[in-house]
């Protein structure tokens, strides 16, 4: 069994200087003089953990629903992890599952985004949610459980703890794995190139867990259909197979029992790849490897 999900790294503050607008492109005092202006929906966040080590991945799902007049055009969210001083130290801004300008009365927008908190940027601790729409240097009014900073339209959402990075299993990159490689326009965005099969091990945690791969592939090299990687138990036994569609990163989750992991203390995962390709040999750039997929992402949490 696998399930696809919609994977964000969130960008540094530095780069979303936009999201916040209110505050820097159109000024405090702009916010404040419009503050009671009629709330065009409502805004609800919720996450099923309080505690999430640096790392690790935290599920947000979003529940926007409009109660005013028609939003005229489409706005972005943005998402603020801030502090207890109130400083936003990450960001994850993002387009709604559905564009504003689409809204209907009566008819909740609900969809659910999973952003890894980087341990280099974030440190452990408590911190709050903050959530608001924005376009063009204007942030809209909305219904929400609790305000932010005053005159801002940052709503707050949510509170999580931030637990420290070694709380999370540690990952050992076995065989079949090349040496990490990285993005020149996206600081702290890496990935791995797999062989036909790669393993990773680690100690048995002694219960459920769940699995996330992000992976992207060279869909132009498989004419006749996508790679297929399948995820093998300590054992051998396949826990899940999805296919490589894009060239763009796609999350899957897939859970691994207590079972499924053996009952040695170190144990370990097989990935397993279908086809391999040549990038010089399929005409996609210079490189003579023997590659299988590329991996932006492992992670394995207790359920």
């Amino acid at each position: 069994m696998w399930i696809p999900s919609h994977v964000v790294f969130p960008r540094t503050i530095a780069v979303l200087s936009a999201a916040a607008a209110c505050l820097v492109l159109g000024g405090a005092a702009a916010c404040s003089s419009v503050e009671h202006a009629p709330a065009v929906g409502t805004v609800a966040v919720t996450t099923p953990r309080a505690r999430v080590p640096l790392g690790g991945p935290l599920d947000l799902t979003y529940r926007f629903e409009r109660t005013g007049e028609p939003i005229d055009g489409d706005y972005t969210v943005f998402v603020h992890i801030v502090n207890a001083d109130g400083q936003v130290i990450w960001t994850d801004d993002h387009a709604p599952a559905t564009p504003t300008s689409a809204w209907q009365p009566g008819t909740p927008v609900e969809y659910t985004r999973t952003i890894f908190l980087p341990p280099g940027a974030l440190h452990p601790g408590d911190v709050g949610i903050e959530v608001g729409l924005y376009r063009d240097g204007e942030r809209l009014p909305l219904d929400a459980p609790a305000a932010g900073p005053a005159g801002t339209r940052a709503y707050r959402v949510a509170e999580i703890q931030l637990a420290p990075e070694t709380e999370n299993i540690f990952l050992i990159y076995q065989t079949g794995w090349y040496a990490d490689e990285f993005a020149a326009d996206a600081p702290g965005r890496s990935w791995k190139w797999t062989e036909k099969s790669a393993t990773i091990a680690f100690r048995h945690p002694h219960a459920d867990a769940e699995l996330f791969v992000e992976v992207a592939g060279q869909p132009a090299a498989f004419p006749d259909g996508p790679q297929q990687v399948t995820i093998l138990g300590a054992s051998g036994e396949a826990l899940a197979t999805f296919p490589v569609e894009s060239t763009t990163p796609t999350l899957y989750r897939v859970p691994v029992s207590n079972d499924a992991m053996g009952t040695a203390d170190l144990t370990e995962l097989r990935f397993v790849v279908d086809r391999t390709f040549v990038p010089a040999q399929a005409g996609i750039g210079q490189d003579t490897r023997e590659l299988g997929v590329q991996v932006f992402t492992v992670y394995l949490g207790v359920r």
